[in-house]
């Protein structure tokens, strides 16, 4: 029978796991891919109300990191150290970021592939790092006693 879902560690997890999948995708893109990619193959229009539209990529990173951390809660196994993040992050990757990294192939104007493949290695790094992240924040604590 699985124990019943740690509220706390849960939201405690979630929390700092958007805001280091938020950090590390600023980084990651304005550092590492916006130099790969030419500006010239970019001329979509500026949105005309760009706070929607980060409202709306807020929301859907909310989601995934919630996600993120339900999936792990669900089939953690309580092992120490980092192995049990590692290997969720990875399967993660797999399944999300492998299959998009073909995708990216299909397109009309594919990006090019210095970008693809530089952003498809960050993104899997991304995903093993939060999921270190989520064992860290969601083992439980140890309580001491004082007796």
């Amino acid at each position: 029978m699985r124990p019943p879902l740690n509220t706390k560690l849960f939201l405690y997890a979630a929390v700092a796991v958007f805001i280091v999948h938020s950090i590390w995708l600023v980084l990651m893109s304005r550092l590492v891919l916006w130099p790969l990619f030419d500006p010239a193959a970019s001329s979509a229009p500026v949105p005309e109300n760009i706070w929607t539209m980060r409202l709306w990529t807020y929301l859907g990173r909310a989601i995934f990191c919630l996600a993120f951390v339900l999936i792990f809660t669900r089939g953690y196994e309580g092992k120490t150290g980092v192995g049990e993040g590692v290997r969720y992050g990875l399967l993660v990757g797999v399944m999300m970021i492998l299959p998009g990294f073909f995708m990216n192939f299909a397109l009309a104007v594919p990006p090019p592939t210095g970008y693809i493949v530089t952003r498809c290695i960050f993104e899997m790094i991304g995903a093993i790092v939060l999921g270190v992240l989520t064992n860290m924040m969601y083992r439980p604590r140890e309580i001491k006693s004082g007796t």
